[in-house]
């Protein structure tokens, strides 16, 4: 949607993506991903996120991030494998936001807009959700509210953006 439209509209608009599938905020823990995801990652948020942001300042960095850091993690052997309801994932869910957030705001004078990642809906993914409790979601979104530490930092609640377009049928950008 976005990088198309902003691709016929150079005059107005130009998008770089960072997306990368698997990549969360959270940068500790064990979380059972393949090597070279986990390898794109780090990538992806210590090497090409800070160069892009010296390189080629925005005005607006949207952050989407959803699964990667509503799952299960093990930090320790000792705790096991905790989901990010335990209050232990959410210190450290905590502690990675804000970290993010603040190095984020300190690289750059955009303003961020952070979605809320909503779960997937029975009838697309149909097995997720029993896999992916909501209330693992829940406790994202809570963490994401909570980073919202800035005047230029905009959390928008995508779940209940799309919940309004599926009663009102609207699928235009905008409405």
């Amino acid at each position: 949607g976005l990088i198309t439209w902003a691709a016929a509209h150079p005059d107005v608009m130009q998008v770089t993506s960072l997306a990368s599938i698997g990549c969360g905020i959270v940068r500790d823990g064990d979380l059972d991903i393949a090597p070279a995801v986990a390898a794109r990652c780090r990538q992806t948020m210590t090497t090409d996120l800070p160069a892009l942001l010296e390189t080629s300042p925005p005005d607006v960095i949207v952050v989407f991030v959803s699964l990667i850091d509503a799952g299960p993690r093990t930090w320790t052997v000792a705790e096991g494998s905790i989901p990010s309801t335990d209050p232990r994932y959410v210190e450290r869910l905590d502690a990675s936001y804000d970290d993010f957030v603040r190095r984020t705001l300190a690289a750059t004078s955009a303003q961020i807009l952070w979605l809320t990642p909503t779960p997937p809906a029975d009838w697309f993914f149909g097995r997720v959700s029993i896999d992916y409790p909501l209330e693992w979601w829940d406790a994202e979104n809570a963490a994401i509210r909570r980073a919202d530490l800035d005047s230029r930092v905009h959390v928008a609640d995508l779940g209940a953006w799309m919940t309004a377009r599926e009663r009102t049928g609207s699928h235009e950008i905008g409405r």
